[in-house]
């Protein structure tokens, strides 16, 4: 259950620096709104892989077109993402594999021996209600009549039963505070993984980076960041963010309590 919960909430980014003046967009006109400038994440710099490991590169996220088509994460054993996008406009496959590295960016790895295939399944609004892959990992997603997520039905592999999340309490901001025994709390600024689900659609993905704690913490999505995340009463979560001038974090103080030894970090976040 720990290693669950240790895994999902929030959700990415938005919009070029030359779309900084639209109007953000939402998977639904009730969907708590993302206010302001908007911008995409474009890398990540941890702190203590740079220090420690040989080799190290910054996290990154491609854009074409002002879509998301490529994501790589150093700490995830070199994670590469590959997205597809349907006729609604987002993403609707996705694939990932390990083993890579920057100069790799330019390659399709949709045939690639042992590829994990990922599909995102849409309602008539466009929101996500289904995120499934070709290992088994499959989440079932409800929303309440403001466009909420309210509950997930989370399979992690072909071997474990199901487990059921429930939100039992937002707070004002429309984030969930109470998931079944958990407790969260937030800042008022913007999530950027939130901005990504909004614009994209992709609902999980895996960055071995802070991002997720703002993006998977409990398998739900918030519009803002983060700051402390309680399991059945143990601090499990906790960060601290610098901000720019539009609320966008750009260096997140962390410690992951959640496995027998904690483990802490500085995250800097650039964007478009």
């Amino acid at each position: 259950m720990k290693k669950l919960f240790a895994f999902f909430l929030v959700i990415l980014l938005y919009a070029c620096s030359s779309d900084n003046n639209e109007t953000p967009e939402t998977n639904n006109p009730d969907t708590p709104p993302i206010t302001g400038t908007t911008k995409l994440i474009k890398q990540v710099v941890s702190q203590k892989f740079e220090q420690e490991h040989n080799g190290y590169y910054p996290d990154q996220f491609v854009y074409t077109d002002k879509k998301l088509v490529k994501a790589l994460f150093y700490g995830c054993s070199g994670m590469m993402y590959q997205f597809e996008y349907g006729s609604n406009g987002k993403i609707e496959t996705y694939y990932r594999k390990t083993g890579f590295k920057p100069e790799d960016l330019s390659t399709d790895i949709s045939g690639a021996e042992f590829v994990v295939v990922g599909s995102l399944k849409y309602d008539s609004q466009n929101r996500v209600i289904e995120q499934s892959d070709s290992r088994g990992f499959k989440i079932d997603i409800e929303y309440d009549q403001n466009s909420r997520i309210t509950k997930m039905l989370v399979k992690e592999d072909e071997l474990r039963a199901p487990i059921s999340l429930v939100v039992e309490e937002f707070d004002e901001n429309g984030n969930p505070i109470k998931i079944n025994s958990d407790i969260c709390n937030y800042d008022d600024k913007v999530n950027p993984m939130y901005v990504l689900f909004n614009k994209f659609g992709i609902f999980y993905l895996e960055t071995c980076n802070s991002l997720d704690n703002l993006n998977t913490r409990s398998y739900f999505n918030s519009p803002s960041n983060p700051k402390e995340h309680f399991e059945d009463g143990k601090l499990t979560f906790s960060a601290i963010y610098e901000y720019d001038q539009d609320g966008y974090p750009t260096k997140a103080t962390y410690t992951d309590s959640n496995s027998s030894i904690p483990f802490s970090d500085i995250d800097t976040f650039s964007y478009n």
